[in-house]
């Protein structure tokens, strides 16, 4: 019976110390998944940054790129809208220049339909002394002297006269002519 129990403590002993050391084995076993474990999720936690540092190098690439697009668009408006603004200047400049060209030979014509109004006068006040002076030196009667003054007279300025009224006033109306159709 003393060996019974001696087996039995044995066995017992055998069996503690198995446990002792399954369990020191199973730690260590752990241990090493535990560390394997952190391991995979360092990985995979630098994997997940790698991923974002591209995507965020992705993203603000793409970024740059719509904002120089939407820059190189803002500019090209600007210019095409200095351009059409310079045109429309230019055509006002034009305009402004028109109407005071305009306005000039408007004023021109009117002065020269007034120096001819004048130059009209002083031949009529010529006409005049003329007449009196043919009726002195010839002695002619009034009426005759004014039918010889107005002969001579209508003979040698008359059609010059006439001809530079008929030529400045159809030069003047054509001129306004035109000009209106443009305006």
């Amino acid at each position: 019976m003393d060996q019974i129990i001696i087996i039995f403590i044995a066995g017992f002993l055998s069996l503690v110390i198995g446990c002792v050391i399954g369990y020191y084995v199973r730690q260590s076993i752990a241990k090493q998944r535990a560390g394997s474990l952190e391991a995979k999720l360092q990985k995979k936690v630098l994997q997940v940054k790698e991923e974002t540092t591209e995507l965020i190098k992705k993203s603000e690439a793409k970024a740059s790129d719509i904002i120089e697009k939407a820059q190189k668009d803002t500019d090209e408006r600007r210019r095409e809208f200095l351009k059409a603004q310079q045109v429309l200047l230019d055509r006002e400049k034009l305009l402004e220049t028109k109407v005071e060209t305009f306005d000039k030979k408007e004023t021109e014509l009117q002065d020269k339909t007034e120096k001819l109004k004048s130059t009209k006068d002083e031949l009529d006040k010529l006409r005049t002394e003329a007449e009196i002076k043919l009726e002195k030196v010839a002695s002619l009667s009034r009426e005759d002297a004014k039918k010889e003054l107005l002969t001579l007279v209508e003979i040698d300025s008359q059609k010059d006269i006439l001809e530079r009224i008929k030529k400045m006033e159809e030069s003047g109306k054509d001129t306004l002519d035109i000009k209106r159709q443009k305006y």
